[in-house]
């Protein structure tokens, strides 16, 4: 019976471990701070693919006289 093979497993499995909260919140910063620091990284990108396509477009379009 299902009943019985899922009571099986559940007593054969490992104890669950004690959550440690303090390293968890040391997890949570770095993830968070590695979040900050690739955005800052993106948006670098983002400005940079800017700045170029406004160069192209000024060199590829013709100067008014």
């Amino acid at each position: 019976d299902s009943l019985t093979l899922v009571r099986t497993q559940n007593l054969a499995s490992p104890l669950p471990e004690a959550v440690d909260l303090n390293r968890a919140v040391e997890l949570l910063q770095q993830v968070q701070d590695q979040l900050q620091l690739l955005n800052k990284d993106q948006a670098g990108e983002l400005y940079q693919v800017q700045r170029l396509r406004e160069l192209l477009y000024r060199i590829s379009t013709p100067e008014e006289m």
